[in-house]
Protein backbone atom coordinates (compact mmCIF):
# COMPACT_ATOMS: atom_id res chain seq x y z
CA UNK A 1 0.00 0.00 0.00
CA UNK A 2 1.41 3.26 -1.13
CA UNK A 3 0.78 6.84 0.98
CA UNK A 4 -0.67 9.67 -0.77
CA UNK A 5 2.14 12.08 -0.62
CA UNK A 6 -0.25 15.09 1.22
CA UNK A 7 -1.60 12.33 3.59
CA UNK A 8 -1.39 12.36 7.43
CA UNK A 9 -0.29 8.99 7.32
CA UNK A 10 2.96 10.07 5.09
CA UNK A 11 3.34 12.88 7.58
CA UNK A 12 3.44 10.04 10.61
CA UNK A 13 5.52 8.05 8.48
CA UNK A 14 8.07 10.41 7.17
CA UNK A 15 8.50 11.22 11.27
CA UNK A 16 8.82 8.18 12.30
CA UNK A 17 11.58 7.42 9.78
CA UNK A 18 13.13 10.92 10.33
CA UNK A 19 13.57 9.52 14.23
CA UNK A 20 16.12 7.09 13.27
CA UNK A 21 19.06 9.50 14.12
CA UNK A 22 17.76 11.38 17.48
CA UNK A 23 16.41 7.49 18.63
CA UNK A 24 20.26 5.93 17.44
CA UNK A 25 21.87 9.13 19.95
CA UNK A 26 19.42 8.75 22.92
CA UNK A 27 18.93 5.25 23.12
CA UNK A 28 22.50 4.92 23.77
CA UNK A 29 22.60 7.65 26.06
CA UNK A 30 22.46 5.88 29.23
CA UNK A 31 25.22 3.61 28.53
CA UNK A 32 27.67 5.73 27.94
CA UNK A 33 29.45 5.41 31.77
CA UNK A 34 29.36 1.49 31.20
CA UNK A 35 30.95 1.59 27.81
CA UNK A 36 34.10 3.58 29.11
CA UNK A 37 34.58 1.30 32.10
CA UNK A 38 34.12 -2.17 29.37
CA UNK A 39 36.54 -0.59 27.23
CA UNK A 40 38.80 0.80 29.66
CA UNK A 41 38.65 4.32 27.90
CA UNK A 42 37.92 7.98 29.35
CA UNK A 43 34.92 9.88 29.06
CA UNK A 44 36.38 11.98 26.40
CA UNK A 45 37.24 9.00 24.52
CA UNK A 46 33.33 7.65 25.16
CA UNK A 47 32.35 11.01 23.90
CA UNK A 48 33.74 10.76 20.69
CA UNK A 49 31.64 8.07 19.68
CA UNK A 50 28.99 10.97 19.61
CA UNK A 51 30.97 13.91 18.05
CA UNK A 52 31.50 11.17 15.46
CA UNK A 53 28.17 10.03 14.86
CA UNK A 54 27.90 13.97 14.62
CA UNK A 55 30.14 14.43 11.96
CA UNK A 56 28.94 11.56 10.11
CA UNK A 57 25.61 13.15 10.00
CA UNK A 58 26.68 16.59 8.62
CA UNK A 59 29.07 14.81 6.24
CA UNK A 60 26.34 12.58 4.60
CA UNK A 61 24.11 15.01 4.19
CA UNK A 62 26.04 16.54 1.84
CA UNK A 63 25.80 14.68 -1.19
CA UNK A 64 22.28 12.92 -0.77
CA UNK A 65 20.22 15.73 -1.61
CA UNK A 66 21.95 16.03 -4.74
CA UNK A 67 21.94 12.43 -5.62
CA UNK A 68 17.92 12.31 -4.71
CA UNK A 69 17.50 16.08 -6.89
CA UNK A 70 18.51 13.44 -9.86
CA UNK A 71 17.45 10.06 -9.07
CA UNK A 72 14.64 10.48 -6.75
CA UNK A 73 14.25 10.36 -3.30
CA UNK A 74 12.63 6.79 -2.72
CA UNK A 75 15.73 5.22 -4.00
CA UNK A 76 18.27 7.35 -1.94
CA UNK A 77 15.85 6.38 1.17
CA UNK A 78 16.78 3.06 0.86
CA UNK A 79 20.09 2.62 0.31
CA UNK A 80 20.74 5.62 3.12
CA UNK A 81 18.79 2.31 5.52
CA UNK A 82 20.90 -0.17 4.55
CA UNK A 83 23.74 1.78 5.22
CA UNK A 84 22.60 2.48 8.81
CA UNK A 85 21.42 -1.64 9.08
CA UNK A 86 25.03 -2.41 8.55
CA UNK A 87 26.94 -0.06 10.80
CA UNK A 88 24.76 -1.17 13.08
CA UNK A 89 26.18 -4.84 13.64
CA UNK A 90 29.57 -3.30 13.65
CA UNK A 91 28.93 -0.91 16.81
CA UNK A 92 27.20 -4.03 18.46
CA UNK A 93 30.49 -6.52 17.59
CA UNK A 94 33.14 -3.83 18.00
CA UNK A 95 35.93 -4.65 20.75
CA UNK A 96 37.92 -1.08 20.79
CA UNK A 97 36.71 2.71 20.77
CA UNK A 98 38.22 3.04 17.61
CA UNK A 99 35.80 0.62 15.95
CA UNK A 100 32.86 1.62 18.20
CA UNK A 101 33.50 5.45 16.97
CA UNK A 102 34.43 4.13 13.01
CA UNK A 103 30.88 2.42 13.52
CA UNK A 104 29.10 5.58 14.68
CA UNK A 105 30.53 7.02 11.95
CA UNK A 106 29.22 4.89 9.25
CA UNK A 107 25.59 4.51 11.00
CA UNK A 108 25.30 8.63 11.30
CA UNK A 109 25.76 8.41 7.31
CA UNK A 110 23.29 6.50 6.74
CA UNK A 111 20.75 8.25 9.21
CA UNK A 112 21.81 11.48 7.38
CA UNK A 113 20.13 10.21 3.92
CA UNK A 114 16.95 9.57 5.98
CA UNK A 115 17.00 12.79 7.83
CA UNK A 116 17.94 15.04 3.75
CA UNK A 117 15.44 12.93 2.00
CA UNK A 118 12.27 13.46 4.49
CA UNK A 119 13.33 17.25 4.58
CA UNK A 120 13.30 17.30 0.26
CA UNK A 121 10.29 15.17 0.12
CA UNK A 122 8.13 17.53 2.54
CA UNK A 123 9.29 20.98 0.05
CA UNK A 124 8.14 18.59 -2.74
CA UNK A 125 4.88 18.35 -1.33
CA UNK A 126 4.35 21.63 0.63
CA UNK A 127 5.07 25.01 0.50
CA UNK A 128 6.00 28.08 3.26
CA UNK A 129 3.70 28.19 6.08
CA UNK A 130 2.16 24.35 5.54
CA UNK A 131 5.71 22.71 4.77
CA UNK A 132 6.91 24.43 8.56
CA UNK A 133 3.77 23.07 9.79
CA UNK A 134 4.32 19.70 8.69
CA UNK A 135 8.18 19.86 9.88
CA UNK A 136 6.76 21.09 13.02
CA UNK A 137 4.07 18.38 13.52
CA UNK A 138 6.63 15.66 12.52
CA UNK A 139 9.07 17.38 15.10
CA UNK A 140 6.50 16.44 17.37
CA UNK A 141 6.39 13.04 17.40
CA UNK A 142 9.81 13.34 16.23
CA UNK A 143 10.47 14.42 20.14
CA UNK A 144 8.57 11.39 21.45
CA UNK A 145 12.02 9.50 20.53
CA UNK A 146 14.42 10.94 22.99
CA UNK A 147 11.59 10.87 25.77
CA UNK A 148 11.10 7.03 25.30
CA UNK A 149 14.54 5.98 23.80
CA UNK A 150 16.81 6.81 27.11
CA UNK A 151 14.26 5.15 29.01
CA UNK A 152 14.89 2.01 27.02
CA UNK A 153 18.35 2.66 26.90
CA UNK A 154 18.66 2.73 30.28
CA UNK A 155 16.51 -0.92 31.00
CA UNK A 156 18.73 -2.60 28.22
CA UNK A 157 21.51 -0.99 29.73
CA UNK A 158 20.14 -2.62 33.27
CA UNK A 159 19.11 -5.79 32.17
CA UNK A 160 21.45 -6.35 29.26
CA UNK A 161 24.60 -4.30 29.02
CA UNK A 162 25.32 -1.38 26.19
CA UNK A 163 25.37 -4.10 23.32
CA UNK A 164 21.90 -4.60 23.60
CA UNK A 165 21.24 -1.33 22.51
CA UNK A 166 22.51 -2.16 19.19
CA UNK A 167 20.42 -5.06 18.62
CA UNK A 168 17.46 -2.57 19.65
CA UNK A 169 18.38 -0.37 16.71
CA UNK A 170 19.01 -2.93 14.29
CA UNK A 171 15.39 -3.82 14.23
CA UNK A 172 14.25 -0.86 14.03
CA UNK A 173 16.97 -0.11 10.93
CA UNK A 174 15.30 -3.37 9.10
CA UNK A 175 11.31 -2.90 10.14
CA UNK A 176 12.16 0.82 9.25
CA UNK A 177 13.67 -0.79 5.54
CA UNK A 178 10.62 -2.64 5.20
CA UNK A 179 8.17 0.36 5.37
CA UNK A 180 9.73 2.79 2.93
CA UNK A 181 9.83 -0.12 0.62
CA UNK A 182 6.20 -0.86 0.82
CA UNK A 183 5.06 2.81 1.92
CA UNK A 184 6.84 4.99 0.55
CA UNK A 185 5.85 7.13 -2.96
CA UNK A 186 8.24 8.85 -5.15
CA UNK A 187 7.79 12.24 -4.50
CA UNK A 188 10.28 14.28 -7.35
CA UNK A 189 8.30 15.95 -9.28
CA UNK A 190 11.47 16.97 -12.25
CA UNK A 191 14.75 15.36 -11.72
CA UNK A 192 17.65 18.30 -11.82
CA UNK A 193 19.28 18.39 -14.86
CA UNK A 194 22.68 19.38 -13.43
CA UNK A 195 25.74 17.54 -13.58
CA UNK A 196 26.39 15.07 -11.39
CA UNK A 197 29.49 15.92 -9.68
CA UNK A 198 31.67 17.88 -7.15
CA UNK A 199 32.09 21.29 -8.84
CA UNK A 200 28.30 21.39 -9.70
CA UNK A 201 27.73 20.24 -6.09
CA UNK A 202 29.54 22.94 -4.59
CA UNK A 203 28.17 25.56 -7.60
CA UNK A 204 24.82 24.71 -6.14
CA UNK A 205 26.04 25.48 -2.29
CA UNK A 206 27.71 28.49 -3.52
CA UNK A 207 24.10 29.62 -4.70
CA UNK A 208 22.07 28.93 -1.28
CA UNK A 209 25.02 30.54 0.63
CA UNK A 210 25.06 33.50 -1.32
CA UNK A 211 20.97 34.30 -0.12
CA UNK A 212 21.33 35.74 2.97
CA UNK A 213 17.63 34.74 4.03
CA UNK A 214 19.12 31.15 3.81
CA UNK A 215 22.27 31.48 5.89
CA UNK A 216 20.81 33.11 8.63
CA UNK A 217 17.73 30.96 8.94
CA UNK A 218 19.88 28.13 8.88
CA UNK A 219 22.72 29.82 11.05
CA UNK A 220 19.52 30.42 13.55
CA UNK A 221 18.74 26.76 13.58
CA UNK A 222 22.47 25.33 13.79
CA UNK A 223 22.37 27.41 17.37
CA UNK A 224 19.62 26.08 18.78
CA UNK A 225 20.75 22.75 17.50
CA UNK A 226 24.35 22.92 18.72
CA UNK A 227 22.75 24.06 22.10
CA UNK A 228 20.61 21.26 22.72
CA UNK A 229 23.83 18.79 21.85
CA UNK A 230 25.49 20.38 24.44
CA UNK A 231 22.92 19.20 26.96
CA UNK A 232 22.63 15.96 25.54
CA UNK A 233 26.14 14.67 25.32
CA UNK A 234 27.25 15.72 28.47
CA UNK A 235 24.38 15.55 30.71
CA UNK A 236 24.81 11.45 30.92
CA UNK A 237 28.37 12.37 32.29
CA UNK A 238 27.11 15.15 34.37
CA UNK A 239 24.21 13.35 35.78
CA UNK A 240 25.51 10.06 36.28
CA UNK A 241 29.22 10.77 37.22
CA UNK A 242 28.61 13.79 39.14
CA UNK A 243 24.74 13.60 41.07
CA UNK A 244 25.70 9.69 40.93
CA UNK A 245 22.12 9.12 39.26
CA UNK A 246 21.69 5.44 37.80
CA UNK A 247 21.35 4.92 34.23
CA UNK A 248 17.66 4.60 34.81
CA UNK A 249 17.08 7.62 36.74
CA UNK A 250 19.21 9.62 34.70
CA UNK A 251 17.02 8.44 31.51
CA UNK A 252 13.99 9.50 33.06
CA UNK A 253 15.33 12.79 34.01
CA UNK A 254 16.49 13.35 30.18
CA UNK A 255 13.02 12.22 29.02
CA UNK A 256 11.64 15.38 31.32
CA UNK A 257 14.01 17.55 29.88
CA UNK A 258 13.14 15.85 26.18
CA UNK A 259 9.60 16.70 26.78
CA UNK A 260 10.59 20.54 26.08
CA UNK A 261 11.35 19.81 22.39
CA UNK A 262 7.78 18.05 22.49
CA UNK A 263 6.44 21.18 23.76
CA UNK A 264 8.01 23.87 21.16
CA UNK A 265 6.96 21.55 18.08
CA UNK A 266 3.13 21.27 19.51
CA UNK A 267 3.30 25.13 19.45
CA UNK A 268 4.92 26.06 16.38
CA UNK A 269 2.11 23.88 14.41
CA UNK A 270 -0.04 26.08 15.88
CA UNK A 271 1.72 28.73 15.62
CA UNK A 272 3.28 29.16 12.41
CA UNK A 273 -0.20 28.61 10.95
CA UNK A 274 -2.08 31.57 12.55
CA UNK A 275 1.13 33.67 13.26
CA UNK A 276 3.72 33.25 10.37
CA UNK A 277 7.00 31.65 10.73
CA UNK A 278 8.74 34.60 12.01
CA UNK A 279 6.60 35.12 14.78
CA UNK A 280 7.41 31.29 15.98
CA UNK A 281 11.05 31.84 15.57
CA UNK A 282 10.96 35.06 17.86
CA UNK A 283 9.29 33.51 21.00
CA UNK A 284 11.63 30.62 20.21
CA UNK A 285 14.48 32.89 20.28
CA UNK A 286 13.27 34.37 24.07
CA UNK A 287 12.85 30.60 25.35
CA UNK A 288 16.43 29.99 24.30
CA UNK A 289 17.56 33.39 25.75
CA UNK A 290 15.72 32.84 28.86
CA UNK A 291 17.18 29.65 29.37
CA UNK A 292 20.53 30.43 28.92
CA UNK A 293 19.81 33.19 31.89
CA UNK A 294 18.21 31.53 34.14
CA UNK A 295 20.85 28.34 33.91
CA UNK A 296 24.06 30.24 34.37
CA UNK A 297 22.66 32.18 37.07
CA UNK A 298 21.58 29.43 38.94
CA UNK A 299 25.14 27.52 38.52
CA UNK A 300 26.06 31.01 40.07
CA UNK A 301 24.55 31.24 42.82
CA UNK A 302 25.32 27.40 43.32
CA UNK A 303 22.34 26.07 42.63
CA UNK A 304 23.23 23.23 40.83
CA UNK A 305 20.99 20.80 41.93
CA UNK A 306 19.42 17.65 39.66
CA UNK A 307 16.23 19.98 39.33
CA UNK A 308 17.78 22.98 38.67
CA UNK A 309 19.76 21.82 36.04
CA UNK A 310 16.74 19.71 34.07
CA UNK A 311 14.08 22.99 34.16
CA UNK A 312 16.06 25.29 32.25
CA UNK A 313 16.86 23.11 29.55
CA UNK A 314 13.15 22.03 29.13
CA UNK A 315 12.66 25.51 28.09
CA UNK A 316 15.39 25.45 26.07
CA UNK A 317 14.44 22.37 24.40
CA UNK A 318 11.10 24.01 24.01
CA UNK A 319 12.72 27.20 22.17
CA UNK A 320 14.62 24.40 20.14
CA UNK A 321 11.91 23.04 18.33
CA UNK A 322 10.10 26.30 18.22
CA UNK A 323 13.40 27.70 16.31
CA UNK A 324 14.62 24.54 14.07
CA UNK A 325 11.42 23.68 12.46
CA UNK A 326 10.42 27.42 11.21
CA UNK A 327 13.93 28.29 10.33
CA UNK A 328 14.43 25.33 8.42
CA UNK A 329 11.22 26.20 6.10
CA UNK A 330 11.90 29.31 5.98
CA UNK A 331 15.62 28.57 4.64
CA UNK A 332 14.30 26.60 1.79
CA UNK A 333 11.00 28.26 0.90
CA UNK A 334 12.47 29.38 -2.41
CA UNK A 335 14.61 26.44 -3.81
CA UNK A 336 12.10 24.01 -5.25
CA UNK A 337 14.31 23.27 -7.84
CA UNK A 338 16.87 22.12 -5.27
CA UNK A 339 15.13 21.07 -2.38
CA UNK A 340 17.76 18.15 -1.71
CA UNK A 341 20.74 20.30 -2.04
CA UNK A 342 19.21 23.14 0.17
CA UNK A 343 18.45 20.28 2.87
CA UNK A 344 21.66 18.30 2.41
CA UNK A 345 23.85 22.01 3.17
CA UNK A 346 21.34 23.04 6.12
CA UNK A 347 22.16 19.35 7.61
CA UNK A 348 25.66 19.41 7.17
CA UNK A 349 25.83 22.84 8.80
CA UNK A 350 23.60 21.91 11.45
CA UNK A 351 24.81 18.79 12.60
CA UNK A 352 28.18 20.65 12.09
CA UNK A 353 27.43 22.58 14.79
CA UNK A 354 26.11 20.09 16.92
CA UNK A 355 29.12 17.80 16.36
CA UNK A 356 31.57 20.74 17.35
CA UNK A 357 29.49 21.37 20.21
CA UNK A 358 29.54 18.30 21.70
CA UNK A 359 33.64 17.52 21.43
CA UNK A 360 33.99 20.85 23.00
CA UNK A 361 32.19 19.99 26.21
CA UNK A 362 33.32 16.52 26.30
CA UNK A 363 37.00 18.06 26.03
CA UNK A 364 36.43 20.55 29.00
CA UNK A 365 33.82 17.78 30.75
CA UNK A 366 35.93 17.39 34.25
CA UNK A 367 34.14 18.08 38.20
CA UNK A 368 31.90 20.65 37.40
CA UNK A 369 28.57 21.21 35.41
CA UNK A 370 30.42 24.24 33.61
CA UNK A 371 31.17 22.67 30.31
CA UNK A 372 27.37 21.74 29.71
CA UNK A 373 26.32 24.92 31.09
CA UNK A 374 28.29 27.07 29.05
CA UNK A 375 27.44 25.03 25.91
CA UNK A 376 23.88 25.50 25.96
CA UNK A 377 24.05 29.50 27.30
CA UNK A 378 26.26 30.28 24.49
CA UNK A 379 24.39 29.19 21.65
CA UNK A 380 21.57 30.57 24.10
CA UNK A 381 22.85 33.80 23.65
CA UNK A 382 24.09 33.46 20.21
CA UNK A 383 20.40 32.57 18.90
CA UNK A 384 18.95 35.62 20.42
CA UNK A 385 21.72 38.12 18.74
CA UNK A 386 21.48 36.43 15.26
CA UNK A 387 17.59 36.75 15.32
CA UNK A 388 17.67 40.97 16.01
CA UNK A 389 20.19 41.02 13.86
CA UNK A 390 18.48 39.06 11.09
CA UNK A 391 14.92 40.36 11.49
CA UNK A 392 15.07 42.42 8.52
CA UNK A 393 16.59 39.81 5.97
CA UNK A 394 13.88 37.44 7.24
CA UNK A 395 10.91 39.88 6.96
CA UNK A 396 11.79 40.82 3.28
CA UNK A 397 12.04 37.03 2.35
CA UNK A 398 8.73 36.59 3.79
CA UNK A 399 7.39 39.73 2.16
CA UNK A 400 8.97 38.68 -1.42
CA UNK A 401 7.67 35.06 -0.84
CA UNK A 402 3.72 36.49 -0.40
CA UNK A 403 4.26 38.40 -3.82
CA UNK A 404 5.45 35.84 -5.67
Amino acid sequence: MILRPDSRAMTVLLAVLNGIAPFSTSVFMPSLPDIARDLQVTPAQVQLSITAYLFGLASGQIFYGTISDRYGRKPVMMVALLIFCGATIVCGLAQSIEVLILGRALQAIGGAGVIVIVRAIIRDVHEGARAARELAIMGAILSLSPIMAPILGGFLQVWFGWRSTFIALLVVGVVFVIAAWFLLVETLRQQATDPLSLSGTFSTFGMLLRDPNYTSNVALGAGAFAGGYAWLSGSAFVLQDLHHLSPVEFAVVFAISSIGFLIGNTLAARLSMRRGLNFTISIGAGALLFASVFLVAAMALGFNSVPMLTFPNIIFLSGMGLVMPQSMASAMMKFRRHAGAASSLAGFIQQGAGGISAAVVGYFMGATEWPVVWGVASMGFFVFALWLLSSGIRRRAAEAAQES
